[in-house]
């Protein structure tokens, strides 16, 4: 059984599609976590397989959204540069 994500794995998660080279220190100063959670929290998406290290890199997934909810023209085919998505409206 996969096991979802808690908010701090998704919080870390957004962080470091932002800047994979950010520190355990540097994440738990940006979500307000302490360094042994942050720490938890990436062994856990490391065993997952949502996070690969890279050296000094922790790398996530693809199967990770960089910015949820965030339109991206490439997850359309027929998308064009400057295009918003409104939906149906």
């Amino acid at each position: 059984m996969t096991r979802e994500p808690d908010d701090l794995q998704a919080h870390l998660l957004a962080h470091l599609h932002a800047n994979s080279r950010l520190t355990v220190a540097e994440l738990a100063g940006s979500v307000g976590a302490s360094e042994d959670d942050v720490s938890a929290a990436i062994t856990a998406l490391l065993g997952r397989g949502e996070l690969e290290q890279q050296g000094d890199r922790l790398i996530p997934g693809a199967s990770s959204h960089p910015t949820p909810g965030l339109f991206i023209p490439s997850e359309r085919e027929d998308a064009e540069a400057g295009e918003a998505d409104y939906g149906d409206d």
